[in-house]
């Protein structure tokens, strides 16, 4: 079955000039009822076989219907296709936690620092995000950066570090 499968994405990828790596969950060719046939036949479990077509790989499936409106890189995302996490999705986050932070914000946001001199040093109450990329351990390397950076703005103390409030993910 891998090699079917490999023979499959292979061909696809050449096809439609894909990016994304050879085998992903979006690649399996559940399209294909004698793919879809030895998959259900090593899961053991045979009934899947309509809902999948009814839901993903049928040519009246929920995913074809919900697909014919995507255009880029989003075409057949609802198929499974992969997007690239570098590049589509990272930015795509980093970007709505950006515009979430901001929508109705009454106070300065200033989103994903590089450093601490990227932050101004305000009597301002400031609200400074962290990158979400960025988890919060409370005796990590970003605990000790968010206290340098709220402490110093590059190489000199800052007048207001009390006027900072960050925001990290846990």
């Amino acid at each position: 079955m891998l090699a079917q499968w490999v023979s499959w994405a292979a061909r696809q990828h050449f096809r439609e000039a894909r990016t994304e790596p050879l085998i992903t969950l979006g690649s399996a060719p559940l399209h294909v009822p004698e793919f879809r046939a030895v998959l259900l036949g090593q899961v053991g479990e045979q009934r899947l076989d309509v809902a999948i077509a009814a839901d993903v790989a049928g040519d009246t499936a929920h995913a074809r219907a919900l697909d014919a409106d995507a255009a880029g890189p989003l075409r057949d995302i609802h198929r499974r296709a992969a997007l690239d996490e570098d590049t589509e999705i990272r930015p795509a986050i980093r970007k709505l936690v950006a515009q979430e932070f901001a929508r109705g914000a009454s106070l300065p946001v200033i989103p994903f620092p590089e450093d601490g001199a990227s932050i101004q040093d305000s009597p301002r109450l400031t609200l400074v995000v962290v990158d979400p990329e960025v988890e919060w351990r409370p005796r990590g390397k970003i605990a000790e950066s968010l206290a340098q950076w709220t402490l110093e703005r590059g190489t000199s103390p800052r007048l207001y570090p009390a006027s900072l409030v960050w925001c990290a993910r846990l």
